[in-house]
This record gives C-alpha cells, structure tokens and sequence, in this order.
C-alpha cells in the first residue's frame, strides 16, 4: 500500500518562503510526525504548561535551525556539535572521567536529548563518537584512517563535463515528454518548474536512464555512473525537475484541531476546550463510519440492498501535455475527475 504525506499549510507554519519542493517537504512531515508524538519529550513537564520542550521552541523555528544544520559541510557540522557540547558540558568535581551535558535550542530554551538529536539530524551513536572524540582531542578535526590512501574500487566512474551535460540533457527531455507544468510555483520565485507524475520516484527514472544509456552503449562492459550520482547531478543541474506530490486523503476538520492543539498547549483551559471539541468530532466520524460499515455487512447477506461506493481518485486537465498535437491546445482547459468504484461486499475494485 503507497504512503499518502498529509499536505501541509505553508502559510500557517510560517514557511511561505520556502518552495514546496520533495526535500522540503519530506522534511516537514518528519518534524510535523515528531512534533505531534509528545511522547519524544523526555522533559519534566509542569501541570500548568503541557507543552513539550520541542513545542516551546515552536515548529518554524525548529526547522530553520534543523535546515542551516542540514546544510553544513561534515568538518563544518563536527566542528560545530563540538562546539556545542564544550557550552553544554556540566562538570563534575568528583569524577572527573564522567561527562554530562546539558542540551538546550539557546540560553533559554532547554532540550532534552532526544529533541536535540532530532534537531541536529544525529543518532546516538554519533553523537557519542562526537563526544569521545572531543574529551580527547578537543576542537581538532577528526581524520578519517582511510585518508591518504587510494581508493580501492575500480568500478568507479569519473564523473566530467561530458556526462554531467548528458544527465541533464536526457533530464530535460524527459521532463518535457512526461512532466506537466507546476501550478505551485512560489511567488517570489520566476523559475517554471516542471512536475513529474506522482507514482514516480529518482529510482524509477535513474533505471530508465540506465536502459537507455545500455542501448546508446552496445559494449556491456561501459561503466554507469551510480545512483547516488545521478541523483547528485539532477538535483545540481536541473532543481526545476520535480516530483508532484500527492494528494492527501485526511480530514481537514482533524488536521484544524490538531494544529489548534499544538497552539493551546500553553493555555490550559483553551487547550481541554479545543480538545473536546476534537473528540466530540471523532465521536460523530467513529458513527459515520459505522453505519458505512452496517451496510455493507447488510449489502453481503441481503441482495436488495445495494451499495456502491465511489471513491474519488484524482483529476487531470485537458491538455494534458505540452506536446499535445492540435486545436484543442489552444482552447480553455478543463478539470476531468476520475472516480474509482468498489464492489464492497468482496473488496474488488
């Protein structure tokens, strides 16, 4: 079964500068998932204020941070969780051979070990052999034991001009033959981004190219840059080629509570309100979706009774390609819906 990503409210987060692109919003839905387990703060938290030590901090901030972290070089980020954990280091008179540190987002924003990590986009294993590492040899950059040495695998490809100008040319050709024109171009940004279908990924295309780089290529033995490359070089040279993310099937009405949560959590008494009404709507959905389910038991055992469910898909326009032959280019578009219907008394669709 395919994984829907809720869609997110940019404008709500106070994200609007960001472009809605793959990584964004990959990362979005990883700190929105951790935001709303609570269960992630290791805090003590006081009756008064509920609000977990990650929520103080607040969602925009957090993934700004989490995104200038992302962004730094390795020596750059080592040096700077080194840094970090001289400010944090407690110490302790009595036994010198233990290090405790305390995290915290700045001066007056404590954290708990396990938001801190997911700040930093560390494990904890990391973590540690970032600590080891300083107690022993302070702010000195760690070398890894294979430096120096040459690389011991010859199946790497040299990755020059001729290739990179290769991937790109077959990217943007195959952008204009499967990719529609983005309807989620930010507004400050004039570049024209070309969305490819939803059910495809960089793995699907990367083994597209790989046939196709076989058949230009009739020796078997011709080295093919890697994946990772492939994947290095699109996002370097062509950003504008994009996946279209997909839809989101959850109710509106819940993901409004949720958010309405997160906020009243400082509020005590608006939080057990909004929270209420949330369970007061569950309760009306759990009832719905029970006689949804009465009828199609009924529909099984009882064959005057009918029922059909329609489930509606996606749309798609008319045009529906840049390459489109004819008049009929030149005319209004129109939204054409798809609906898919389940015969529910044996699951078939």
């Amino acid at each position: 079964m395919s994984f829907i990503r809720p869609v997110y409210n940019f404008i709500e987060l106070g994200l609007e500068d960001y472009e809605e692109n793959e990584m964004v919003l990959e990362i979005v839905h990883d700190l929105m998932t951790f935001f709303d387990t609570t269960t992630n703060c290791t805090c003590q938290r006081s009756k008064k204020d509920l609000r977990t030590c990650f929520e103080k901090v607040g969602f925009k901030r957090f993934f700004e941070r989490y995104m200038e972290i992302k962004a730094l070089e390795k020596s750059q980020f080592e040096l700077f969780i080194k840094t970090q954990l001289m400010s944090f280091e407690i110490s302790n008179k009595k036994d010198k051979t233990r290090h405790n540190y305390r995290y915290s987002f700045n001066i007056s924003l404590p954290l708990c070990k396990t938001a801190y990590l997911k700040l930093c986009n560390l494990n904890d294993y990391k973590l540690s052999t970032l600590q080891n590492h300083y107690q022993e040899n302070g702010l000195t950059e760690r070398i890894h034991g294979n430096t120096g040495h040459a690389s011991r695998r010859n199946s790497r490809v040299f990755v020059d001009f001729n290739i990179t100008s290769s991937i790109k040319q077959y990217l943007t050709q195959y952008g204009i033959i499967n990719g529609l024109p983005s309807p989620m171009r930010h507004r400050n940004d004039s570049r024209n981004f070309i969305y490819l279908p939803t059910g495809e990924n960089y793995m699907i295309v990367y083994n597209k190219y790989k046939e196709n780089f076989y058949l230009e290529h009739d020796d078997k033995d011709e080295k093919i840059i890697s994946y990772s490359t492939f994947r290095r070089i699109w996002q370097e040279t062509i950003p504008t080629l994009k996946f279209q993310p997909p839809a989101s099937d959850i109710c509106e009405t819940c993901n409004d509570f949720k958010s309405q949560i997160r906020i009243a959590k400082s509020n005590l008494d608006q939080y057990y309100i909004i929270k209420n009404q949330y369970d007061e709507h569950q309760k009306k959905a759990d009832l719905e979706r029970q006689h949804y389910n009465n009828n199609i038991e009924q529909s099984k055992h009882d064959l005057s009774i009918a029922h059909i469910c329609y489930d509606w898909a996606q749309n798609v326009t008319i045009p529906y390609s840049l390459q489109q032959v004819g008049s009929i280019y030149f005319k209004s578009t129109f939204a054409v819906h798809l609906f898919g219907v389940c015969k529910t008394e044996d699951g078939l669709n």
